[in-house]
């Protein structure tokens, strides 16, 4: 199995039976609280989020008594590996998939891409204090069974449970996480 890329799948950790694609809509991926797997899911299920943007230094001078903030990023985001995260919590704020993204655009950032495990160690160690799956920035949504992030980068890393996809069947599909 190849991603569309052509990259080989080395780490796998879909939610077991993931992603099964019912009802031939779900087309958005969800990362599921407090594991961190991912499942596929339609798109206009209410789900917190995660948003990712890259860091912005502050570049005025400050005074030697005043820290900057660590990374460049808002006191109500997260900051990891030269980008910055926040985490919606859903009994907070819960958008369908569209208008999370649409929200994390607001910011100048997406929906978060997951390119390793280290970023999903990082946001599962993130979600325990959440109680419902989050929407991520993996979609099938332009060409089923191509997978891509919002930020267009190819699929690396995957989440997916061993065996899975299951290659020319309909359990194809996108997840949360």
């Amino acid at each position: 199995i190849r991603w569309m890329d052509g990259s080989p799948i080395d780490f796998v950790a879909w939610k077991l039976n993931q992603p099964n694609f019912s009802n031939n809509d779900e087309f958005c991926v969800e990362m599921t609280a407090p594991y961190g797997h991912w499942n596929d899911i339609n798109c206009g299920v209410p789900h917190g989020f995660i948003c990712e943007r890259t860091n912005r230094s502050i570049n005025t001078p400050l005074a030697p008594t005043i820290p900057a903030p660590e990374g460049g990023c808002p006191s109500d985001w997260l900051s990891f590996r030269q980008k910055c995260y926040r985490i919606y919590d859903p009994k907070d704020e819960s958008l369908h998939w569209d208008d999370a993204r649409s929200r994390c655009q607001s910011f100048g950032g997406n929906l978060v891409t997951i390119n390793d495990d280290l970023v999903q160690s990082f946001l599962m160690s993130n979600l325990k204090n959440i109680t419902d799956d989050v929407w991520i920035g993996l979609h099938d949504k332009n060409k089923e069974n191509k997978f891509v992030w919002t930020d267009q980068s190819g699929v690396y890393y995957t989440n997916w449970v061993k065996g899975w996809p299951q290659p020319r069947s309909r359990l194809w599909s996108v997840s949360n996480l």
